[in-house]
């Protein structure tokens, strides 16, 4: 339960450190270790930041000792400079963390590369025919790439030869996902969802007809189900192992990221004027549309444009039109402001223990914002 509902002035000036960019963030991502923050612009280019800060905002917190009450310090110096990569076409590029410190970043030339906290880029031996446009990596060290019409999968560390896993003449192919545990991977084409067995040549595990194209599929905790936003509307949630689908439409706005809270049980989705969610505790029901449906937070007059599901607790942070970001209790209405306004919030991610969010807006604005476990309680 948040002990806080309305935050003094400035609560985002006090906990963040903040950037602005030269083009709209695309995405955001941590390292596979945490260290790191790679922020993935419209126009090509990636700028990374390290997570450790001699200024933290956990450094500058203070409890009186006689009420026991919690103030922070502002910070007394600028934050140190982003590390610029060079870019890696004119549009956004797929980037992906590896599960050590470094990032795996599609070219438009067709190749990936190995990004370096440095800024230093390495290359690999991915070679596809036209521009990537689908990365994914799995904690185990495994990576995917494709170019529409051809899956490569290879080592995120290394110099093996990529395998060619499948093919699809069309030029359909338009995200990737790994399992956890590495093995499976899920591949949105233009009509449906398949999962491969990627220790076994591609052998087709599951293929999913959807009502329009899978735009970022998601694996939930304990890999037994996928969401994804659809093309044309909604998202879908669907069960890997039994082939059920669940199509969730009427969303009043486009349904740009789905997201999985494991401690709550959920899977949370943008697109509406509030955080709207399902429980995920019982089986996909695909002549239940309506069921499981749970409340968070409290309904706004602009749409939830982004969000990130906490990974350890039933929290989940969420970006608005406006700017605003804002943490919502999943499943009940405790709601915590973060940053009043700003530019549209386009892309959210939290580090692996959950102490720091980074957040993107379509100004250009790139943002760390770290919170003290005085605020929660």
């Amino acid at each position: 339960m948040m002990n806080r509902q309305h935050p003094p002035t400035g609560l985002f000036e006090l906990l963040a450190r903040s950037w602005e960019r030269p083009a709209a963030v695309a995405a955001v991502v941590f390292s596979g270790d945490g260290a790191t923050v790679a922020f993935a612009g419209a126009d090509g280019t990636v700028s990374l930041a390290r997570v450790a800060d001699p200024e933290s905002a956990l450094s500058r917190v203070r409890v009186s000792g006689d009420l026991g009450q919690t103030s922070i310090r502002p910070p007394a110096r600028a934050p140190r400079p982003l590390v610029d990569a060079p870019a890696f076409g004119s549009g956004p590029a797929p980037i992906v963390a590896t599960d050590g410190a470094d990032f795996l970043v599609g070219g438009a030339d067709g190749t990936v590369v190995r990004l370096a906290t440095s800024g230093e880029v390495e290359p690999t031996p991915v070679r596809l025919g036209g521009p990537v446009v689908a990365l994914a990596a799995s904690a185990g060290g495994s990576a995917a790439a494709s170019d529409g019409t051809v899956v490569l999968v290879f080592a995120a560390r290394g110099d093996a030869a990529p395998v060619r896993l499948a093919a699809d003449d069309a030029g359909g192919i338009g995200a990737l996902a790994f399992a956890r545990g590495g093995r499976r991977l899920a591949v949105a084409t233009a009509d449906g969802l398949a999962v491969l067995d990627t220790r076994d040549d591609g052998a087709v595990l599951a293929d999913v007809a959807l009502p329009s194209r899978a735009l970022a599929p998601v694996w939930a905790p304990g890999d037994r189900l996928i969401g994804t936003p659809l093309a044309g509307g909604g998202f879908a949630l669907v069960d890997p192992v039994g082939g059920g689908v669940r199509v969730f439409g009427d969303f009043p706005a486009p349904v740009r990221t789905v997201s999985f809270s494991g401690p709550a049980e959920a899977v949370l989705a943008s697109g509406a004027f509030r955080v709207a969610g399902w429980s995920t505790a019982r089986p996909v029901a695909v002549d239940d549309p309506g069921g499981g449906a749970i409340v968070s937070g409290r309904a706004g007059l602009v749409p939830v444009e982004s969000l990130a599901a906490h990974p350890t607790r039933s929290l989940v942070a969420a970006g608005y039109a406006n700017g605003q970001i804002l943490l919502v209790q999943v499943g009940a209405r405790g709601e915590l402001l973060v940053k009043p306004a700003g530019g549209a919030v386009t892309a959210l991610a939290w580090s692996p223990d959950g102490r720091h969010l980074a957040a993107g807006d379509a100004d250009g604005g790139a943002s760390i914002v770290t919170f003290p476990p005085q605020l929660f309680k």
